[in-house]
C-alpha cells in the first residue's frame, strides 16, 4: 500500500528513459599522461617530458630573453651577455679568489667549477640531469677545490651562479633549483670561468718553464763548480808529481830539521827552494876601509888638523880621549884651532867651556 505524501518507491514506467553518459575524449598524443596517483614516482624521461610540456616563463629583461632564445635554438648564435652582468662574477674571482691561491690551485679550482657548470647546462646523461644539480659538500674533491682554497670564495661564485645551500638529512649540499633567469646566470658564470681558466693555464705554463730554467741553471752551476774542483785537483796532482820526479833525479843536498832533530814536514816545492838556497856558495867578503878615501889627494901633515890626523892614524887616539861636553851648560867653541896670541901646547883639539869658566872670564 503506498504511503501518502511520500515518493513512489517503484520507478515509473510511463516516463522517457534516462540519457546514456557521454564518452570521454581520447587522450592526446602531445600531452603526457598524468600520474595515476600522487605518490607514484615518475621516470626521468617522463619527468623531462612533463617539464617540457609546462609553459615557459616569459623573460623580464633583454638578457634573459636572449638566454631563453639560445636555450631553445640548437646551433644558436654567440653568447654575448651585458658587461654589467659580468662585473659581479669578475669581482669574485679577481679580488677574492685568484690573489689568494697559487697558479696550480687556481687551475684546479677553475676546472672543477667549469665542469660543474657545463654538466648543468649540457648533462652527459640527460636521464640523470637531476644528479648534476646537487653537490655534496662532504665530497673530498669539493672540499679540496671549492671550500678550502681562498676561504671558500669558489663557493660564493657558485652561489652567484644560482646555487643555494641546503641541509637535508644532516648533510650540507649546494642545490640548483632553476627558475627565471637562472640559466642565464649559469651561462655568464661559465663564460667568465672559461676566460680565467685560459689565463691561469698560460700563467701556470710560464711558471713551470721558469722553474725548469732555474733548475737547469742551478744544475749547470753545480756542474761548473765540480769541473773547476776536478781541474784544480788534477793540476795539484800534476805539480806534486813533477816535484816528486825532480826529487828522485836530484839528490837532496840539505834537509831541514827541527829542534829535536826530526825532519821538517814541508811540501816538495818549498823543499826544493830550500835545498837550492842551501846549495848556493856563500857571498864573498868585501873589505871595507876605515881610513881616508884613497881617491882623494893627500895633504901635507902640517895642514891636516889634529883631530883629522888622529882619525887617519888608528893609534893616534890612544893618548887623546874623545872630547867631553863637560857640565850641562858646556858648549863647543871651536874646531880645536888655537886662538890668536894663545900658546900652542900639547893640549889641542876641541876645547870645552863650562859655566864656571865663563864667570871667571867676566870677572
Amino acid at each position: 500500500m503506498p504511503v501518502l505524501g511520500g515518493p513512489d518507491p517503484t520507478p515509473s514506467t510511463s516516463g522517457s528513459p534516462a540519457p546514456p553518459p557521454a564518452p570521454s575524449p581520447p587522450p592526446s598524443s602531445s600531452t603526457p599522461p598524468a600520474p595515476s596517483s600522487p605518490t607514484r614516482t615518475l621516470s626521468p624521461a617522463a619527468a623531462a617530458a612533463l617539464a617540457r610540456a609546462q609553459p615557459v616563463a616569459r623573460p623580464t629583461t633583454r638578457a634573459e630573453a636572449h638566454s631563453a632564445r639560445l636555450d631553445q635554438e640548437e646551433g644558436g648564435e654567440e653568447f654575448r651577455p651585458d658587461r654589467k652582468d659580468l662585473l659581479a662574477f669578475h669581482r669574485v674571482l679577481d679580488s677574492q679568489f685568484l690573489p689568494n691561491v697559487s697558479k696550480t690551485q687556481a687551475v684546479e679550482t677553475l676546472s672543477t667549477i667549469h665542469t660543474i657548470l657545463s654538466n648543468l647546462l649540457s648533462p652527459p646523461s640527460p636521464s640523470q640531469a637531476h644528479k648534476y644539480r646537487h653537490i655534496r659538500l662532504s665530497n673530498p674533491l669539493i672540499q679540496r677545490t671549492i671550500l678550502t682554497p681562498a676561504s671558500g670564495s669558489a663557493k660564493d661564485f657558485l652561489v652567484l651562479c644560482g646555487w643555494k645551500r641546503e641541509v637535508k638529512e644532516f648533510e650540507e649540499a649546494l642545490v640548483w633549483r632553476g627558475g627565471e633567469g637562472q640559466v642565464y646566470k649559469v651561462r655568464v658564470g661559465r663564460m667568465v670561468v672559461e676566460g680565467k681558466l685560459r689565463s691561469a693555464r698560460e700563467a701556470e705554463e710560464r711558471e713551470r718553464r721558469y722553474k725548469e730554467s732555474e733548475k737547469e741553471a742551478e744544475a749547470a752551476r753545480k756542474e761548473k763548480a765540480l769541473l773547476a774542483y776536478e781541474e784544480d785537483r788534477l793540476s795539484r796532482a800534476e805539480r806534486d808529481e813533477r816535484g816528486t820526479s825532480l826529487l828522485t833525479i836530484v839528490p837532496p843536498l840539505h834537509r831541514s830539521t827541527d829542534s829535536r832533530g826530526r825532519s821538517d814536514p814541508v811540501r816538495p816545492a818549498e823543499r826544493l827552494v830550500r835545498e837550492a838556497r842551501a846549495a848556493l856558495p856563500p857571498p864573498p867578503i868585501v873589505p871595507r876601509s876605515t881610513g881616508p878615501s884613497p881617491y882623494l889627494p893627500l895633504a901635507p901633515p902640517s895642514s891636516i888638523p889634529f883631530h883629522a890626523a888622529a882619525n887617519s892614524d888608528p893609534e893616534a887616539g890612544t893618548d887623546d880621549p874623545p872630547p867631553s861636553y863637560g857640565a850641562l851648560h858646556g858648549r863647543v867653541l871651536g874646531s880645536g884651532e888655537p886662538r890668536e896670541g894663545e900658546e900652542v901646547g900639547s893640549e889641542r883639539g876641541v876645547r870645552m867651556v863650562s859655566e864656571q869658566d865663563m864667570e871667571d872670564e867676566e870677572e
